[in-house]
């Protein structure tokens, strides 16, 4: 056996291994096209190997006779093949290329003037001169592969995703392996290169076969790295020993003698001894260098996943999820869906992700769908079906101990790039840890719930024994109210009754105080009876000067005795808003209470309310302080449930929220303002006018 011999069989072995390989597990027209296709090959490099080890002239004839008839098939095999994975509708161009490869079989093996000259060459087999026949096969074979790989070039266009890398692999294999045929042939027209390049089609069978059933799991560059540092390293290893040992023999023997061979042998040794450490070095640097930018987008996911649990609100933790993920991998969207009691258990998709327990992704399952295109009903068909309705690239789990609470829907990259492996484990992380924050997010909503549930049961219980103590007061009130006038009239009117001008005057100024003080605490008790009414929950026009009236005499008193310098600045004639008067007194109150707690501690406690119509056509509440100011962290967030500047044991962290739910419901705007902590702060809001009335 020569080297031409060599290659010529292990193409045949490794084509018939890979039809029968194929056969056994094809399910698909591409994959029995492909195993026809492997089989066309085999026999093309079985006359190749035969016609290498004929001994005579005619042996030789009949094996390239068998080469060529043979082989005429392979370009319509070929170009089947590929007409089924770019999905074509060009079924006139198919039925030419059959004709012209059916009309070229028996042309090759009967046709008298098809091998009419053979060449002994290299000094090891016989090769065919080149007839007009064996011309026509080669036009024939290279106008058809040439229009397959324009088709292979046109569907990668319009591809993405892992169909797109099949695509590509096809390309590269594809073109390792023709270029190794079409050299067998440059022998016949006298360009005397070894036809050993053949082995070429071996290495492009094995690319095709894996990229076809096992695309999903390695990225083109890795194989195309891997071979080439394969071919780099030991083509070193061998070929500088052999060029030794061939062309370094007259200049080794002048200077070793006979033992001249131990160089090429010891380089050889060495060679051999350092291969292995060579390749793993050179690949494992060559694919740092190709995945830089996939290791920097797990990185950056891996970063993401760590801090999740920081956050409390569950809205913004979906919201910081899907911005995460889509501008971290380049997606075109990114959607986290949820699961609730609703949910249908008997959902394919989330039957799928249970299963898996993993990120599924479109092209494997499209691929699984294609292999059971008969069975419409399959479970298989269903997900795929339901992820392409959700434009779905790939779709991750998110799980707790094994129980799904939701997914994350990824639309496909940018870069059309595929989900590597490592890019799903990072994934994989990221849903895990978005599952713990979500978890985190529902028991701290819970907890808030039952909290504020708790402040509400206070605050009616509250309520209510405010108002059974203001009507209790509020009758002895009167009777005091009406004994005072009694008095008043006797003294001032009854002629029986008979004082010194002066003492008349005293008990008269005496009884106006006290009569004027029965009022006051009368008003307070209103104030108090109204504050505690629940609000009706019916919005009308409301003015605020009535508002502040009765806010300022619910808190008058706790002002006084907190020493507060309490300053109202409310413009005249301000328009009516649309409202509910309990409520818009229970946001003064709240702002009020909250500066007076963080005045508490200053000697001098200044508190300024202002009210007046804006340009913008709005009632406008101002109340400022001089107290310890918010800090800029919790600027954004101070109206936000459970967020407090006050101690843990004296806020709740409900009073401001209740006020964003408020002045939510009467469509206005609430913000805070501060310049940072001891330096006071300022709550605004702004209501919008009723009726849009003017000044």
């Amino acid at each position: 056996m020569n080297l031409f011999s060599f290659t010529s069989l292990s193409v045949v072995i490794c084509c018939l291994t890979m039809t029968i390989f194929i056969s056994r597990i094809a399910k698909t027209k591409t994959h029995k096209l492909w195993a026809f296709f492997n089989l066309s090959v085999a026999s093309w490099a079985l006359g190749t190997f035969f016609a290498s080890i004929s001994q005579s002239p005619q042996h030789a004839e009949m094996s390239w006779r068998w080469a060529y008839g043979t082989g005429a098939i392979v370009p319509a095999m070929f170009y089947h093949f590929i007409y089924s994975f770019c999905e074509l509708k060009k079924e006139k161009i198919l039925s030419v290329v059959y004709i012209f490869g059916f009309l070229l079989i028996p042309t090759g093996l009967l046709a008298p003037n098809y091998v009419n000259e053979l060449t002994y060459v290299f000094d090891s087999f016989y090769y065919n001169k080149a007839t007009i026949l064996l011309s026509i096969l080669i036009i024939y074979l290279l106008i058809v592969v040439c229009v397959s790989f324009i088709e292979l070039l046109v569907y990668l266009k319009l591809t993405k995703g892992n169909k797109r890398l099949q695509t590509l692999y096809m390309l590269w294999g594809f073109g390792i392996g023709w270029s190794g045929g079409i050299i067998t042939f440059l022998s016949s027209y006298d360009i005397l290169i070894y036809p050993a390049w053949n082995f070429l089609a071996s290495i492009y069978i094995i690319i095709m076969t894996y990229a076809i059933f096992r695309y999903q799991i390695l990225d083109i560059r890795v194989a195309i790295t891997r071979l080439g540092v394969s071919l780099l390293v030991y083509t070193l290893v061998l070929g500088i020993p052999f060029g030794m040992a061939m062309w370094g023999q007259i200049w080794l023997t002048g200077i070793l003698g006979e033992q001249w061979f131990w160089v090429p042998m010891l380089t050889l040794l060495a060679f051999a001894t350092a291969g292995p450490y060579i390749y793993h070095f050179l690949q494992r640097k060559a694919e740092e260098r190709f995945f830089q930018e996939e290791q920097r987008i797990q990185n950056l996911l891996l970063q993401a996943s760590q801090g999740m649990n920081m956050i409390h609100d569950l809205q913004k933790l979906v919201n910081l999820i899907r911005e995460t993920v889509k501008n971290t991998l380049g997606v075109d969207h990114a959607e986290v869906h949820l699961l609730d009691q609703e949910t249908r258990s008997d959902d394919r998709l989330i039957e799928a992700l249970k299963e898996k327990q993993g990120v599924l992704v479109y092209e494997e399952i499209k691929m699984q769908a294609d292999m059971e295109e008969k069975d419409i009903n399959s479970f298989v068909q269903h997900v795929a079906a339901k992820m392409k309705e959700l434009h779905a690239g790939a779709i991750a789990p998110i799980m707790v101990d094994k129980n799904l609470r939701g997914f994350l829907v990824l639309g496909e990259r940018q870069t059309k790039d595929m989900y590597s492996k490592g890019l799903l484990n990072a994934l994989t992380v990221l849903c895990n840890q978005a599952a713990l924050a979500i978890e985190n997010c529902n028991y701290v909503e819970e907890a808030i719930n039952r909290e504020a549930k708790e402040q509400r049961e206070r605050m009616a219980s509250l309520d209510h024994m405010a108002s059974s103590m203001a009507h209790e007061i509020d009758n002895p009130v009167h009777i005091i109210m009406q004994s005072v006038g009694f008095l008043k009239h006797c003294v001032s009117q009854d002629a029986n009754i008979s004082l010194p001008e002066k003492t008349k005057s005293y008990f008269i100024d005496s009884l106006n105080r006290s009569q004027a003080a029965s009022q006051r605490i009368s008003a307070m008790i209103k104030a108090i009876l109204d504050y505690s009414r629940m609000g009706t929950g019916q919005l009308k026009p409301v003015h605020m000067t009535d508002v502040v009236q009765d806010f300022f005499c619910l808190m008058e008193p706790q002002l006084k005795e907190e020493k507060v310098k309490f300053t109202k600045e409310i413009a005249k004639a301000l328009p009516p808003v649309l409202g509910d008067k309990v409520q818009l007194e229970e946001i003064l109150v709240n702002f009020v209470q909250n500066a007076m707690h963080a005045v508490k501690r200053n000697e001098d406690k200044q508190i300024i309310l202002k009210i007046f119509q804006t340009e913008s056509d709005a009632v406008r509440i101002e109340c400022t302080d001089n107290g310890y100011g918010i800090p800029k962290a919790l600027i954004k967030d101070i109206f936000l449930s459970s967020t407090t500047t006050k101690g843990s044991s004296e806020g709740t962290g409900l009073g401001l929220f209740r006020v964003r739910k408020i002045v939510d419901l009467h469509q206005g705007r609430v913000w805070a303002e501060s310049e940072g902590e001891g330096k006071g702060a300022r709550f605004i809001v702004e209501l919008p006018v009723y009726g849009n009335n003017k000044k």
